[in-house]
């Protein structure tokens, strides 16, 4: 597997790849540079599974029901927005574009798709660095997001606000660095 530009990738399909197929439509819903967001491994938060990458001949993808994804994301979206102006419109636009952008009728799809290729190391069998973001890295990623929603007035969910940026502002758009039209 060659490494490129670095980037967690977000999809929305019906159904997973196998056999070498492409399942159709493919919709390009996020890319961010440099690591996996927070609001990635959260939208493939529920009913997580390892799947076959689009990109890549290997297992180094994730899977995760939309709906339940979607669900979860948009509540801790919600629960983001202080009380108190200024930032609460600053908040308030800002969660609201994302939660329009991933809730349009046009992306709707069965499962949640990330590909993470790019961002695994050399020198760990790529499979397994995945099966520990499956094992590992959603669940905590999902664990804090209901811990945020459980307290809107704690430490996480003033931690996640002070990284809104790094956690949730990701390049959202149609059309990403890997396209299947």
């Amino acid at each position: 597997m060659q490494i490129m530009a670095n980037r967690s990738y977000l999809y929305s399909v019906d159904d997973l790849p196998a056999d070498g197929q492409t399942p159709r439509p493919v919709r390009g819903i996020s890319e961010h540079n440099s690591r996996i967001p927070l609001a990635h491994l959260v939208l493939v938060g529920r009913d997580t599974t390892v799947a076959q990458s689009l990109i890549w001949n290997a297992r180094v993808a994730v899977a995760g029901d939309f709906a339940g994804g979607l669900d979860l994301l948009t509540r801790l979206l919600r629960a983001m927005v202080p009380d108190e102006p200024p930032e609460r419109d600053w908040y308030l636009a800002d969660t609201q574009k994302i939660i329009d952008f991933l809730a349009g009728e046009e992306r709707r799809g069965r499962y949640f798709f990330m590909e993470a290729g790019e961002l695994l190391a050399p020198g760990t069998p790529a499979e397994e660095q995945v099966r520990t973001i499956v094992e590992h890295r959603v669940p905590e990623a999902v664990a804090q997001a209901e811990t945020a929603l459980a307290d809107p007035k704690g430490p996480i969910m003033a931690a996640l606000r002070d990284d809104f940026e790094d956690h949730f502002e990701s390049f959202y758009s149609d059309t990403l660095y890997f396209s299947f039209q």
